[in-house]
């Protein structure tokens, strides 16, 4: 049974509303996703929220719960979450009154660790990281969680984020490097980050997808999608410097970066230097996911043991949500990803210098999806799955993997070319791995001929090498002579991927 589910987040900030629909209690899909700049935590006198945020904040809640009605969610279902403005402001009682008397919504504070510990159920349930750090710099505090094997282990959080740290460097007479000293001092405190030596680090929120962002257009990154995406210390450090060097209104033209951030983006990214600085990361991955998916990801899995966020299971559920959602036959694609396993299975350890095992992830994945873009057309449908697999993020694989699988399910469609869009993301694979598109193509065509009844026919596969020869033997529950003769026709490309000739045998 499907139903709809709102979450808004009132930020330090932002204030954002996100619209989920659930289907079998696991399977989610984003329908709505809006923010709107309020900046709650440009207090007034006394560390209050002045009277004309209230307002407008009352005025975005009553639109977003309009929002969740326009998109079938029912009143009950809307969860409305405050963190850092709200819960450190001196006023607190008072707006949340104003709130729950002009919108009838009721707002749950969230504490300290709760807002931690629902960063890390995003994580854990969406990326590929065992042990890390992950820090999401908000507009009034930081928070941070250190896990290990997917458990948190230390948090902390401190009541810096980009604003009031920004607003410390427009309004200090202090240096920069000098704030940068302060921020040090605050840190301090943590002697549990003196355990950390250049861990994954892992940022969360609108500051650190900004940088993603303006990294990404710097080097021409053709995939937009920024769940995952890796920065270095130093592509990092570049953007850091840069900003430094350009007044508020100049920075409104960098490439990726929001103008509703531009005159609190530098804050952000000190806090951000000095975390880096302190762990000594190399790396910063970003996290499209935070609070909202925590809070989504708990509902969903909070029942789950920690095998359950294991790469490859994180994999097949995010596959499995897309199977569920799409509209294409989930019957063949299962068939043609058993046939293709047994395929890699039994050519592994003929050819182990073309394969390794984790190849079979990458091609489990192609299988289960290769015809995802008939949803949009039968013809060129190879290509159209390809661009929506480079536009969806797959939990647990990496950028290079994303793309390897769409380079495989186009070269599968015609082994001679493929399509011109996919020339732009060939140059983000290693060596290594650009080898691997045709022989895994091969697999994956051959695969999908088998099941060209779509009636799940073949029992068993077997290969052996025999006289120079590979002899591949089908064991089906009937005659398959149209499917062998339709992949006799592929035995010329199998010798020049491979350089041996193909048998094809068919046993009953």
């Amino acid at each position: 049974m499907k139903r709809r589910i709102g979450i808004i987040d009132i930020g330090s900030n932002t204030v954002r509303v996100v619209v989920y629909e659930v289907d079998k209690g696991i399977f989610f899909r984003l329908i709505e996703d809006e923010s709107i700049v309020v900046r709650l935590a440009e207090y007034g006198e006394n560390n209050q929220i002045p009277s004309y945020k209230i307002s407008l904040l009352v005025e975005v809640l009553n639109f977003f719960k309009a929002l969740c009605k326009m998109n079938g969610v029912a009143k009950q279902d809307i969860l409305v979450v405050a963190t850092a403005a709200i819960r450190d402001a001196s006023n607190k009682m008072e707006v949340l009154e104003n709130i729950k008397k002009s919108t009838e919504l009721e707002v749950k504070v969230l504490s300290e660790f709760e807002e931690a510990n629902y960063n890390l159920w995003a994580i854990k349930c969406s990326l590929n990281y065992q042990d890390g750090l992950l820090v999401d710099i908000g507009g009034g505090s930081t928070e941070f969680v250190y896990f290990k094997d997917k458990n948190l282990k230390y948090w902390g959080s401190i009541r810096l984020g980009a604003v009031n740290c920004s607003k410390m460097i427009m309004e200090s007479s202090l240096s920069l490097n000098e704030i940068e000293s302060e921020v040090k001092l605050i840190f301090e405190k943590y002697r549990w980050m003196e355990e950390l030596n250049n861990v994954n680090l892992i940022g969360i929120g609108g500051s650190i997808r900004n940088l993603g962002r303006i990294i990404q257009h710097k080097k021409g990154y053709p995939i937009t999608t920024l769940h995952n995406f890796a920065i270095s210390y130093q592509e990092f450090i570049e953007v850091y410097n840069m900003l430094q060097s350009l007044e508020v209104e100049k920075r409104k033209s960098i490439p990726g970066l929001s103008e509703k951030r531009s005159d609190i983006i530098l804050g952000a990214f000190l806090i951000l230097k000095v975390l880096i600085e302190r762990i000594k990361a190399q790396q910063i991955y970003v996290s499209s996911y935070g609070l909202r998916e925590g809070i989504l990801f708990e509902s969903l899995f909070k029942d789950a043991n920690s095998t359950a966020f294991s790469s490859e299971i994180l994999l097949e559920y995010s596959i499995n949500n897309y199977l569920n959602f799409f509209s294409f036959s989930k019957k063949h694609a299962k068939n043609v990803c058993r046939y293709a396993t047994m395929l890699f299975d039994q050519l592994l350890p003929i050819f182990p210098n073309y394969f390794t095992k984790e190849d079979r992830i990458i091609l489990k994945t192609a299988a289960l999806l290769h015809d995802i873009g008939t949803y949009l057309s039968f013809y060129q449908h190879a290509q159209h799955s390809a661009y929506v697999i480079l536009n969806l993020p797959l939990f647990g694989i990496s950028h290079q993997d994303i793309i390897l699988t769409a380079e495989i399910i186009s070269f599968h469609e015609n082994s001679k070319s493929k399509a011109p869009f996919l020339t732009r993301y060939i140059n983000l694979l290693s060596h290594d791995k650009i080898k691997k598109i045709k022989p895994l193509a091969f697999i994956l065509k051959l695969a999908e001929i088998l099941d060209k009844r779509e009636n799940g026919l073949v029992t068993s596969i077997r290969c052996s090498e025999e006289c120079e020869k590979v002899v591949l033997r089908i064991y089906s529950k009937s005659n398959l002579g149209i499917e062998i003769s339709l992949a006799e026709r592929l035995k010329p490309q199998f010798e020049k991927i491979f350089g041996k000739q193909l048998i094809i045998k068919n046993n009953m």
